[in-house]
């Protein structure tokens, strides 16, 4: 029903508990934003099967967990908004697949860890 779906704006709802694992087969969307809920829990591996998102924004949540390698499938993104969660981990160095981003946002994750130098050469 939702297949053809290019985008979905949730932000600033107040919607609570996890992301569904079932928004990764939503492979249609270009653009969902999910910022400014209340949304905790680990980031499904589902999202980062999203390969032709143009922008991701998660940030303002509880959301923990650590980034893993598939990050680099969002090959497409170029707006990747991850600031003001619990995320405990470094960037992970596949992140030097995300070739067309043009904003990154990680402030306030509550990580003190730092990019990796791989990825510094986007």
């Amino acid at each position: 029903m939702l297949q053809n779906l290019n985008g979905m704006w949730l932000d600033q709802n107040r919607i609570t508990g996890p992301i569904p694992d079932c928004m990764g087969n939503l492979t249609s969307l270009r653009i969902l934003d999910l910022g400014n809920n209340r949304l905790d829990s680990v980031i499904p591996m589902s999202l980062w099967k999203l390969n032709d998102v143009l922008e991701l924004n998660l940030s303002s949540n509880l959301l923990t967990g650590v980034l893993p390698s598939d990050i680099e499938n969002l090959k497409a993104a170029v707006s990747l908004d991850l600031s003001n969660n619990q995320l405990s981990s470094i960037i992970p160095s596949s992140s030097g697949g995300l070739q067309s981003v043009i904003f990154l946002s990680w402030h306030e994750t509550g990580s003190k860890d730092r990019f990796p130098s791989q990825s510094l050469s986007w």
